[in-house]
């Protein structure tokens, strides 16, 4: 059976591939998004969830689609979310449907 890995954080993505697909510094795109340079380092190291907002500032700036941006996230969120699955359904109990 073949390993699963993790989904990439979608930070990750901006920071390695998109930013330098454009020629854009952490600094300078930044400055072209209009947001402060400290949160969205945190975010592209994966830090802190891209925001809906800030994937459309990429998307406004780059071109890249925000629904392919949030789609990672999510995708992202999903998998660290079923790594605590077993305490997050802890005592839950599955129900079964009942007999028509």
């Amino acid at each position: 059976m073949t390993k699963m890995t993790a989904p990439t954080h979608p930070g990750e993505i901006i920071r390695d591939h998109i930013l330098p697909a454009f020629g854009l510094t952490i600094v300078s795109a930044a400055e072209a998004l209009g947001v402060a340079r400290p949160g969205f380092n945190t975010m592209l190291n994966g830090k802190r969830a891209l925001t809906h907002e800030m994937a459309l500032k990429i998307e406004a700036l780059t071109g890249v689609s925000a629904e392919m941006l949030t789609n990672a996230q999510n995708e992202y969120d999903l998998a660290e979310a079923r790594a605590r699955k077993r305490e997050i359904v802890a005592g839950i109990k599955k129900l079964q449907p009942i007999a028509a």
